[in-house]
């Protein structure tokens, strides 16, 4: 006989299913709403190459996350005292009594070398990213801007981001960034706002309580999605904007400071015989593999970091060099700056290079 599921029972179900259900319609929107754009000049691989990346990395990050769920599960009966019979009764429990959400991000952000892993993350989605899907989004007119924030907390930030310069390599308007200069070179006043104070949270992470851990982690993923509801993203109204370069050294200035600190209490929680170059690599080598839910936000940090870098070097929008000879140099450059400070920090240092300076304003 059947076990009867009490109200509490069909919605810890209800709230599980309803999870996965939301990430499958979010791609569908994203899917369904990009741009077909017909290139009537030189074939572009770009979509390919992004629609690739997405793929990949989608597999590669839900691999661990997989993983986590089934530890999660294990863990919850390891600890109970009694076991249910049934299959459904079985999840149910561990449903009921599992804060999935705060279980995994509590596992990333507990210690120095977990946060110096998790930070970076945060710092690019916070920031550059942020900043890139508003801007793009505006000037690309891409539909359903939020929707790549959510699959980006959801899912993973190396999909969303994948899946957001495929829609940019698609709207066919790469060759007319100098026509939209105020899309690139103002930013609104509500962006400036929200990306600031969730650049404070990051900040203040590390010094959270179990009792403040949480809120401060929900105003982080919240603020985040209000610039790019509609109407914000419409805004032209030049008294709510300002620059965005000013912005992108903001961004980059903080960003930079918050990775030295990091690393630097992450390296003296080492022990004694471990504080060296090698020992630090194979200390935050060995932390990528401590936890599954590490492991997904690691190798998620790991493939936007790809990802941004490919965009750097497809991307025919990012401002060349005062000089041609210097050109070879960039991406050999802005790689060692994501390896050794992290795509948090060299993404809007990029940006900021590649982002028009605004139009002297004429004189009545």
């Amino acid at each position: 006989m059947s076990p009867t599921l009490s109200g509490s029972d069909l919605l810890a179900l209800a709230i599980f299913l309803a999870y996965f259900t939301t990430i499958i319609i979010l791609i569908g929107i994203i899917l369904y709403s990009l741009p077909l754009h017909t290139n009537t000049g030189a074939f572009d691989f770009r979509p390919y190459v992004f629609g690739s990346l997405a793929f990949a990395s989608f597999t590669h990050t839900w691999f661990y996350m997989f993983r986590f769920l089934s530890w999660s599960f294990h863990d919850f009966e390891s600890h109970s005292r009694s076991v249910e019979a049934s299959a459904t009764m079985r999840l149910i429990a561990w449903l009921k009594n599992t804060e999935l959400f705060e279980q995994a991000w509590a596992a990333v952000c507990s210690r120095p070398l977990n946060w110096w892993w998790s930070e970076q993350l945060c710092l690019f989605t916070v920031g550059a990213w942020t900043i890139f899907l508003v801007l793009r989004g505006r000037l690309h007119s891409i539909k359903h801007v939020w929707a790549y924030m959510l699959v980006g907390q959801l899912v993973a930030i190396s999909v969303a981001t994948n899946l957001f310069f495929l829609a940019v390599s698609l709207s066919g308007k790469g060759h007319a960034v100098s026509e939209s200069r105020s899309a690139l070179t103002r930013a609104p006043f509500i962006l400036t706002f929200c990306v600031v104070v969730s650049m404070t949270t990051v900040a203040l992470s590390p010094f959270t309580s179990e009792r403040t851990f949480l809120p401060n982690l929900l105003t982080m993923h919240t603020l985040i999605f209000l610039p790019l509801f509609p109407w914000f993203l419409r805004s032209k109204s030049s008294k709510t904007l300002m620059s965005s370069r000013v912005l992108y050294s903001v961004i980059t200035a903080v960003s930079f400071m918050l990775r030295l600190k990091t690393t630097a209490v992450a390296f003296r929680s080492l022990p004694a015989e471990m504080q060296s170059f090698t020992g630090f690599l194979t200390a935050i080598g060995a932390t990528l593999y401590s936890h599954p839910a590490q492991s997904s936000i690691g190798w998620d940090v790991v493939w936007t970091s790809i990802s941004f870098l490919t965009w750097i070097a497809l991307d025919h929008t990012v401002t060349p060099p005062p000089s041609p000879h210097l050109k070879p140099f960039l991406l050999p450059l802005f790689t060692s700056l994501t390896v050794a400070l992290s795509a948090g920090v060299s993404a809007p240092f990029v940006l900021l290079a590649s982002t028009p300076r605004e139009a002297p304003q004429k004189k009545e």
